[in-house]
């Protein structure tokens, strides 16, 4: 996320982005429009995160505009993305253009670790999940 910035535009989408990750977009809606102009014209990013019906995920991913390759007529454009980071919105508002804004954290997935007495049974657990995709 950018430096001192913790509100960004949030843009739904029945997908997870990660870090690192690269996706078009078809951008055609007026309040989305609104924001790729604020972002461009800004220097900025905005976070995409998943919605699955009409719930929206309180984590997701910053990304950069790394192009807008194509404007049409009508103010549609596609535009290409890049993953950035992730992040974890502490609350939402609606922005006066019709986007969800929302104010964000950096996001770190938790550490996964096994005590120490547990080595077998981390073992046993790999063998088995290797012998699963070997049958697959």
């Amino acid at each position: 996320m950018d430096a001192g910035r913790d509100t960004l535009g949030l843009f739904p989408l029945g997908l997870v982005l990660l870090p690192g990750e690269t996706i078009p977009l078809h951008i055609f809606e007026e309040r989305y429009k609104k924001m790729i102009k604020y972002c461009t014209e800004n220097d900025t990013g905005f976070g995409i995160v998943s919605k699955l019906d009409s719930e929206i995920s309180t984590v997701g991913c910053y990304v950069e505009i790394l192009e807008v390759y194509n404007v049409y007529e009508n103010g549609n454009m596609d535009i290409l993305v890049k993953g950035i980071n992730k992040f974890q919105t502490k609350s939402t508002s609606l922005n006066r253009n019709g986007y969800i804004e929302a104010v964000v954290q950096p996001y770190k997935d938790a550490e996964e670790s096994f005590p120490s007495g547990n080595s077998q049974l981390l073992n046993r657990t790999l063998n088995k999940f290797k012998g699963i995709l070997d049958k697959t």
